[in-house]
């Protein structure tokens, strides 16, 4: 990442790209330290559920004028080349273009004898995004339900582990063993998929460095 922050720099600056980053694998606040000391001052979007199911990072794409993709995870002169060429004219190709943001919608609980996994996934991930701060509880038994209908989805055990967490953070003092819990389910997560190198990274970071394959994030201790 800091490779491509260096490399953008001047066309940043010069007004001719937008950088955005999307974080997956890590805390927020980790990558916010990360990001001070490297003095990388772009916007980060945080996809805690890696609802993009992305196996790995980094996954660079470069996306023209358009919002076309015109390269995935480019080399560095494929990126040089893509800033060489002259920009397109742009087109609408709608006469009425939207003048607002869909109206968003309160998600619901399916009942409780639901057996599509993927109504509770749906409904844990509204209230995960749209209605965390008093939906808490309903989004951790949405993503509890899904689990019970399938106990060796990775990707369920995952994203408990991801409400855990943020139920952790803002209230360490809970008596519920809450980031216990976060790390039971991102093992195994893993277990069911050990190449899944998001959610091995996000156990990582919590755990010992000799468990590391190099050194991992040691900046911290700098």
């Amino acid at each position: 990442m800091p490779g491509w922050h260096a490399l953008t720099e001047p066309h940043r600056k010069a007004g001719h790209l937008k950088v955005v980053g999307i974080l997956q694998e890590q805390h927020p606040d980790r990558c916010a330290l990360f990001m001070q000391w490297k003095q990388m001052d772009w916007p980060v979007w945080l996809d805690a559920l890696n609802l993009l199911q992305l196996p790995a990072v980094p996954y660079t794409l470069l996306v023209d004028e358009d919002g076309r993709i015109e390269s995935v995870n480019p080399t560095q002169e494929a990126f040089l080349a893509f800033m060489e060429k002259p920009p397109r004219k742009m087109e609408l190709q709608s006469s009425q273009p939207l003048d607002r943001s869909p109206e968003w919608k309160m998600p619901r609980l399916p009942s409780d004898e639901a057996l599509e996994v993927s109504a509770w996934l749906e409904a844990g991930q509204g209230f995960f995004q749209g209605a965390w701060s008093s939906h808490s509880m309903t989004c951790l038994k949405a993503f509890q339900q899904a689990l019970l209908l399938e106990p060796e989805n990775g990707w369920i055990h995952f994203r408990l582990g991801v409400v855990y967490g943020r139920l952790f953070d803002e209230d360490p003092s809970q008596p519920m063993p809450l980031f216990a819990r976060a790390i039971s389910h991102w093992k195994q997560a893993l277990a069911l998929d050990p190449n899944q190198y998001i959610w091995r990274r996000r156990l990582q970071q919590y755990g010992p460095r000799l468990d590391k394959p190099y050194a991992f994030y040691d900046w911290i201790d700098a």
